[in-house]
């Protein structure tokens, strides 16, 4: 990889992607680094890339100098990627930091051919692509201002930061907390749909729930065949994708989808949610106050991702099959007031404004810093 030198470096803020590669029982010796940090006296300082310049090799990048930028604009650097878990939030602090600021420069950075490579542009950013390096993961320099949603990592951020912990919740994207209408978004998805008519929406995440699509597929036409008015819109998943697509037959009623990059169309046609328990999609279920069908994942130490979200119902995957969770969807989409009262419940829990949070409080850092020189 190569290196930036000291005359091209300014302001460079990370959000990490919370990953690392696996360890090895001889660990090579530590690569160059973008990012350098002081901890004398527990401070931090914040580092800024002027410009970074894809190289025709993708396995390096090479700077390069920038083209006379407007004066005081801020030029921040965001880093996250492997799974939309990730690439989501830090998307979300991108459009409240453009809000905050138009005249805002933001790139993001993160591995060839990922899925970050691919989502990032669609949400209307530039992106450059850097080779993994291993061991090493990315860290925000904004006086070391961390995003963490996993909760064992928001403790490590309070034993490193003491007194410097902002907890705002999980940040959602700009667009799912505009209103867009109902009747709007199932144009997008189902045209012929009638005022009467139920979508469901069914999220295994960014990579695919092998467990939610298998009981999916053995019930989805029946569903269908008794319910003339209800729709599915079904994510798969990207790696589900093609084994799914294989084996579920065409229907008006139904859209199938590696990955949804329209979700703020997607979750305002749904009535009902079928969903892994992933952080962010809570929040976001919460945030759009939307009942919701869970099943949280089975994790190794053979107990489940803990789960404790207003508005939900929750199905393990020990109890999910095919009638589990067809039984529960007919219960959930024939009650009207079971539906809005779930709704109420997920509205009052969410904290839609946790992006708006974090980047007012990324701008300030900036600014008392630059007060500081």
């Amino acid at each position: 990889m190569a290196t930036i030198p000291h005359h091209h470096l300014h302001q460079l803020a990370f959000i990490p992607s919370c990953r690392t590669s696996s360890s090895s029982s001889s660990p090579s010796p530590s690569p160059p680094s973008l990012v350098s940090l002081s901890t004398k006296h527990r401070s931090f300082k914040i580092l800024c890339c002027l410009s970074i310049k894809e190289s025709t090799n993708d396995n390096q990048i090479t700077p390069q100098e920038p083209s006379s930028p407007p004066k005081n604009n801020l030029r921040v650097v965001l880093a996250a990627g492997g799974t939309g878990g990730h690439i989501i939030p830090a998307v979300a602090i991108a459009d409240e930091l453009r809000v905050s600021n138009p005249n805002i420069e933001i790139l993001f950075i993160g591995t060839p051919n990922s899925m970050e490579s691919t989502s990032i542009p669609s949400a209307g950013y530039p992106f450059t692509s850097i080779p993994p390096a291993q061991g090493v993961m990315f860290l925000s320099l904004l006086a070391l201002l961390l995003y963490y949603k996993e909760p064992r990592l928001l403790f490590m951020n309070r034993i490193l930061f003491r007194h410097n912990c902002l907890v705002t919740g999980n940040p959602v994207r700009v667009s799912l907390r505009q209103f867009v209408s109902r009747a709007v978004a199932r144009l997008e998805f189902f045209p012929m749909a009638g005022e009467e008519a139920k979508v469901i929406l069914v999220l295994g995440g960014s990579l695919g729930a092998n467990a939610i699509n298998i009981a999916l597929l053995n019930v989805y036409s029946q569903m269908l065949l008794e319910h003339k008015d209800w729709y599915i819109i079904w994510q798969t998943g990207v790696e589900s994708y093609n084994e799914m697509e294989s084996l579920v037959r065409n229907h008006s009623n139904l859209v199938l989808k590696p990955f949804l990059h329209s979700m703020d169309l997607a979750y305002a046609a749904a009535d009902l949610i079928v969903s892994r328990a992933g952080a962010m999609t809570c929040s976001e279920i919460l945030a759009t106050g939307k009942s919701a069908i869970l099943i949280p994942q089975l994790i190794k130490t053979l107990r489940y991702s803990r789960v404790d979200v207003a508005g939900t119902r929750v199905i393990t995957e020990d109890e999910l099959d095919s009638t589990t969770l067809g039984t529960a969807i007919e219960e959930i989409l024939g009650d009207d007031a079971l539906r809005a009262e779930m709704s109420e419940r997920a509205l009052r829990a969410a904290k839609p404004d946790a992006s708006a949070q974090i980047a007012q409080h990324i701008l300030s850092l900036v600014e008392s810093s630059t007060k500081r020189k």
